[in-house]
């Protein structure tokens, strides 16, 4: 049986703000945002059609994505039954974070979250959701 490896990242709490234990907490998207963000999107893209010259004003009132939430166990009180979860245990390295993204991208939901974003905080980058351990090959 292999072993182990050593966690890539690790999950900040959205509510209390301390990192989570693996065996702690969830990545969640909530079920609602995403019937929202879904229902605006539309809206969105009636209003402004593929045909329609792309243009920067046009671009910032785009809804904004479904957010991938980290949080404790013990901190978010309301159930995950309304809504996507993966608990820590399950995405730990980049190996976890790939398989669970092409997993993901079967989903018709994916692309109204900020699962990108998501990405960028396993590779250091972005709001510290997750805090990164990864250290480029070329500077290691």
């Amino acid at each position: 049986m292999a072993e182990n490896p050593e966690p890539d990242f690790s999950g900040v709490c959205d509510l209390c703000a301390r990192t989570v234990a693996p065996s702690d907490g969830h990545l969640w998207v909530d079920d609602r945002d995403l019937a929202q963000v879904q229902r605006l999107t539309a809206a969105w893209e009636a209003e402004h059609p593929d045909a329609e010259p792309i243009q920067v004003s046009n671009l910032v009132t785009r809804p904004q994505p479904a957010r991938w939430h980290v949080t404790h166990t013990t901190c978010d009180a309301v159930p995950r039954s309304s809504g996507y979860s993966i608990e820590l245990t399950r995405i730990q390295t980049f190996r976890d974070l790939v398989g669970w993204t092409a997993h993901l991208m079967g989903k018709n939901w994916l692309q109204h979250t900020d699962w990108d974003d998501l990405i960028a905080n396993a590779l250091g980058a972005g709001d510290g959701r997750l805090l990164s351990t990864y250290k480029e090959p070329w500077t290691a």
